[in-house]
């Protein structure tokens, strides 16, 4: 959305072409298609990734690097993203239509507080937010949970340990997804990164299982979240639903100025030797 919002502002057509350096990239394409955008999402112009191969008159903005793009500079903005969400991302059919089964099975026209909680932080990483305390978290729902009289808590966390505190924490009130691949007890590597996870088509899952997470986090009617794509992009979602909150809460998180490239970050984790302190 912030490369659209750059094409946007200077009159320029766009076209989304993740290619096999995206995370959620499969080498033999899913149901055809080799663009991983495309697995989730209608391209956003009539013009396609051939054409702009074959054009002369192409502007690549997949590595602007500018203050408005960091994405915690640009909550300041998010309504700017709310007109970039309505006017360009468009879920395939198929993909909107299994996430709304998925997220009526779960919660069950309940009155739903969600909770995003990255699990497995990047900790010591220069341009990422400061991790939080579950203690943090669990202060903030128990106030949610009394002044909001909220059924039930879905939690949305790339970590099994955060699944297993809360859990226990909130005995029968927590809801979350069972079948998504999460960083396992004790480990520090984020599933993105996991290579010892074994599913077919497992980086497409992942995209369809944040993607899920992410979408369950605006059907809620109540919102704790700290800083993330996530969490940030559950409010713009929400907004452009023309919808709010009944209940929010967003930490403020001091953003870390020092510390490791998210580079050495992503590889240690793939060698399992991250610490996230």
């Amino acid at each position: 959305m912030h490369e659209l919002y750059f094409a946007d502002k200077f009159n320029l057509i766009p076209v989304i072409d993740w290619t096999d350096k995206n995370a959620y990239y499969e080498e033999n394409g899913i149901e055809g298609v080799k663009n991983p955008f495309e697995y989730f999402f209608e391209q956003v112009s009539s013009i396609s990734i051939e054409d702009v191969n074959k054009s002369n008159k192409v502007y690549n903005i997949l590595n602007v690097r500018t203050k408005e793009r960091n994405t915690y500079l640009f909550k300041e903005n998010i309504l700017e993203l709310v007109k970039i969400n309505k006017k360009y991302m468009k879920l395939k059919e198929n993909v909107k239509e299994n996430i709304s089964k998925d997220i009526k099975e779960l919660l069950k026209n309940k009155k739903t507080l969600a909770v995003h909680v990255r699990g497995v932080e990047w900790g010591n990483v220069k341009g990422h937010p400061i991790p939080l305390t579950l203690e943090k978290y669990t202060e903030e729902i128990d106030k949610a949970m009394e002044i909001g009289r909220f059924e039930q808590i879905f939690l949305a966390t790339d970590s099994d340990d955060t699944i297993e505190y809360l859990s226990n924490k909130y005995n029968g009130k927590i809801v979350f997804y069972s079948d998504i691949a999460r960083a396992s007890k004790g480990s520090k590597t984020l599933a993105l990164f996991d290579t010892t996870i074994q599913r077919e088509n497992n980086h497409y899952l992942l995209g369809m299982e944040v993607l899920r997470d992410m979408m369950t986090l605006a059907f809620c009617q109540g919102l704790i979240a700290g800083l993330s794509n996530i969490s940030i992009a559950a409010e713009i979602t929400k907004l452009s639903n023309d919808e709010e909150y009944d209940y929010k809460y967003i930490f403020e998180q001091k953003i870390n100025q020092n510390g490791i490239s998210s580079k050495k970050a992503v590889d240690k984790m793939k060698k399992g030797k991250f610490n996230r302190g």
